[in-house]
């Protein structure tokens, strides 16, 4: 790459693309894409953010089978953690209701 497209990417004339976002994150892993894209909030991200936004990168270079077989290979571990406990409850019970909302309003339908 070379200097005047540099240049051009910092004036804004020229999106910074999505390998060049990835090299630089590789190298400064803190750093905060929404300050370096748009400008806004700080230049580093707090310890906890670098971490979710790790587990972002990884979870965003698999499919969602691959996580599927990789949750059933490891869910009696998964299931013990009280974090994934209250997100599948939620998640289920979130479905529930709009199961719930969808037979009243066939039934309201019907009447």
């Amino acid at each position: 790459m070379n200097a005047n497209y540099i240049s051009m990417m910092i004036t804004g004339r020229k999106p910074i693309s999505d390998s060049i976002l990835y090299s630089i994150k590789k190298e400064i892993p803190n750093l905060n894409e929404e300050w370096l894209l748009q400008g806004k909030g700080s230049m580093f991200l707090a310890p906890n953010d670098v971490i979710t936004n790790e587990v972002d990168d990884v979870f965003s270079r698999i499919s969602d089978d691959e996580f599927a077989i990789y949750f059933a290979k490891h869910k009696d571990r998964l299931l013990n953690n009280e974090i994934i406990k209250v997100i599948i409850e939620k998640a289920a019970s979130e479905l529930y209701i709009n199961k719930l909302k969808e037979d009243i309003k066939k039934l309201s339908d019907n009447s």
